[in-house]
């Protein structure tokens, strides 16, 4: 040891510090791994309050698809898991999935997108399928987990409405305040079916977002009502759950523009690609989903001459030539016809007409999503839960959400 120069103990040294810089980087890795299986691993539900099938069924307020309710069932879980296997796929970050919606260009590249309205869908989906998926309230965590990852500009309890998952770091854009309503239904639908989970409590998530949701809402019905998809069964749950009338209030000032923009005589739809087409069909989605919600005064809100459009449109847009798509190449523009189509099957169902539930479920049974319309499989997954009862909404008794002293 005597014999030692410095260099030889600078040697010494720097090997030492290597072994110890290399036993760290191990143990980050190592670590960094264990985290993955943790969070890629499958949650199985202690608690299911609505396993499917669950059969809602009101004689006097909805009618099924004559079918035996069997092969109903079987045809939702068939379309649940083509669009598994077709429309979502896994984030590069751990614990986190996303519903695919189309690509754009990025420098000079195009790149995969995501948006909030996709994934708000994507996530009612995993709510409905529990019971037929052992792994519903996982593929919910990881949309929810892809969520809250992707901030808006406006406001980070919010999702950025597009976002390019394989891009780090995201462009940051505003959030679609017509998606997220949506994300915050489907919080507070997990809720009411899972309770919680070992990443989230879904109850305080929603009443974190409905109240980063709401100033932007009301900035909005004030300044440019007509940007806004009008949810009046959104508008009162959300008053139910936060205790907060404001969006009562909201309601009541948009009740107007309810009543004017279906009292145009005109088809609803010309299949276009506009977003204007998109924007009305959502509003028929919603006025069809307060219809059902209504349990006392069905028939509401459903003028004559509303019904008779609806009617026009499912006869319109159920042709075979709309409804195939598997020789689309792109993502559509707006709303393809299999979107619009489904928009219209909550109203169809208040309507208890029984050829038309039969002619709208063969539509959409013989319909071939592209697998650039994730949109458009999406809502005809739920059309058929809809229209096959699998739908329980209606029927849950909403909670509170806690106060931030209870959190």
């Amino acid at each position: 040891m005597n014999n030692l120069t410095a260099a030889d103990l600078t040697v010494i040294f720097n090997a030492v510090l290597f072994i110890i810089l290399l036993a760290a980087a191990v143990l980050i890795i190592m670590r960094i791994r264990q985290r993955r299986r943790t969070l890629d691993q499958p949650i199985h539900s202690a608690q299911v309050t609505f396993p499917f099938p669950q059969r809602q069924v009101d004689n006097e307020r909805k009618m099924l698809p004559t079918q035996p309710m069997e092969e109903l069932d079987k045809q939702v879980g068939e379309a649940y898991r083509d669009w598994l296997l077709v429309y979502l796929l896994p984030d590069a970050e751990p614990g986190r999935a996303f519903l695919r919606t189309g690509v754009a260009r990025n420098w000079l590249r195009y790149q995969v997108t995501a948006t909030s309205f996709g994934q708000a869908l994507a996530m009612l989906v995993s709510v409905l399928m529990t019971g037929e998926d052992p792994q519903a309230q996982s593929r919910f965590d990881r949309i929810l987990a892809f969520c809250l990852s992707h901030g808006s500009a406006n406001n980070p309890e919010l999702m950025s409405w597009q976002v390019m998952p394989d891009v780090a770091p995201g462009r940051r854009l505003d959030a679609d305040l017509n998606a997220e309503p949506w994300i915050a239904f489907a919080l507070l639908a997990a809720q009411a079916q899972w309770g919680s989970s070992e990443r989230f409590y879904y109850d305080i998530l929603a009443r974190l977002r409905l109240e980063a949701l709401l100033p932007l809402y009301q900035q909005a019905a004030q300044d440019t009502p007509e940007s806004l998809v009008v949810s009046p069964a959104f508008y009162q749950l959300f008053a139910h759950v936060t205790a907060e009338q404001a969006w009562k209030a909201i309601e009541d000032s948009l009740a107007a523009q309810s009543k004017t923009q279906w009292s145009d005589k005109r088809p609803i739809f010309k299949a276009d690609g506009s977003s204007e087409e998109a924007k009305l069909g959502l509003s028929l989605l919603q006025l069809g989903i307060a219809e059902l919600w209504q349990a006392e005064k069905p028939n509401g809100k459903l003028t004559g001459e509303v019904e008779k459009r609806v009617r026009e449109s499912v006869a319109q847009l159920a042709r075979a030539e709309f409804l195939d798509e598997s020789t689309l190449q792109v993502e559509p523009e707006g709303f393809s016809p299999l979107s619009l189509l489904a928009c219209c099957v909550p109203v169809v169902s208040s309507l208890r007409d029984q050829d038309l539930i039969n002619q709208l479920w063969q539509a959409l049974s013989l319909a071939k999503p592209g697998r650039h319309d994730s949109i458009g499989a999406t809502l005809r997954l739920l059309s058929f839960a809809q229209l096959s009862g699998n739908i329980w909404f209606d029927k849950v008794a909403w909670k509170k959400l806690p106060s931030r002293n209870e959190d």
